[in-house]
């Protein structure tokens, strides 16, 4: 018995497998091509995937986390690579929006990032802070009415997709062009959405990997990038918190990921023991 799973949780987990299941003589050439197609992003626009957990007014499905999860398990027993990247975007930078982001940011962003025009990015890690987020050392100097972002981020899922990464960033002095000592507490880390055809923004080469391929996962630097005051999410200083709450959510669609995956290899294991 599954008590949190009703009808309209089944429903969205129904179509979804059913939609997915039709790509599947697809796969293989995205997979060796490192790519999802753009077409696959923008009909999980039209299936309202890629805004499941944003409230109705402003403009997703509303639905339930439990709902999001079975979803999400579907698309990761069809195409593990394409769950990650759902995962991403609605598990996290939607729910970092819907959460933190100001009217503005939202009315600017989700219509863009539901719609299938692009599947976010969420710029945390670096090629020296991984699991030790708050040791990062990219900066974000104010200059006037702007920021000027400077640093380098790595692994970053969906940058090659993204019209939008949630980027973090430590806030240095205005004219302290040095940026701050390599830190060592989470002081000053503030979270900044960046539009990726900023100029200043360079999208390095995907990585190669043993599997997700189709999952873009690539370095993303930021050479003097610019934004306006207004694209700070949350509280100047308080990023690191914000980070935190997006990844403990994300954590969520991982289990769920695992479980669809899971399932799957126990069906092939299955069939194959049969033969």
């Amino acid at each position: 018995m599954r008590p949190f799973v009703g009808k309209t949780e089944r429903d969205l987990a129904s179509a979804v497998a059913g939609w997915a299941a039709s790509l599947r003589e697809r796969i293989p050439a995205a997979e060796k091509a490192g790519e999802i197609p753009r077409d696959v992003i923008r009909e999980l626009g039209r299936l309202g995937v890629l805004g499941m957990t944003v409230p109705e007014p402003l403009g997703g499905l509303g639905a339930s986390t439990v709902a999001f999860a079975l979803v999400l398990e579907e698309l990761a027993a069809a195409w593990p690579s394409l769950a990650v990247g759902v995962a991403v975007n609605t598990g996290i930078v939607d729910g970092t929006l819907v959460r933190y982001g100001t009217a503005e940011q939202r009315r600017r962003w989700l219509p863009r990032l539901i719609d299938g025009s692009g599947l976010a990015a969420f710029a945390l890690t670096e090629p020296s802070s991984g699991s030790d987020a708050a040791s990062l050392r990219a900066t974000a100097i104010r200059e006037g009415d702007e920021w000027r972002l400077d640093g380098r981020k790595q692994f970053i899922t969906n940058a090659r997709y993204a019209p939008l990464a949630i980027v973090f960033a430590r806030v240095a002095e205005l004219g302290d062009r040095r940026g701050p000592k390599p830190p060592s507490t989470h002081a000053g880390i503030t979270a900044f959405a960046v539009p990726l055809d900023a100029p200043g923004v360079v999208v390095g080469p995907a990585e190669r990997k043993l599997g997700l391929k189709a999952s873009d996962t690539s370095a993303l630097v930021l050479d003097g990038v610019r934004v306006g005051r207004d694209a700070v999410i949350g509280e100047v200083g308080k990023g690191f918190a914000l980070a935190l709450a997006a990844l403990d959510g994300g954590r969520i669609g991982i289990a769920a990921q695992s479980v669809g995956i899971a399932r799957a290899a126990i069906a092939i294991a299955r069939a194959y023991a049969k033969q």
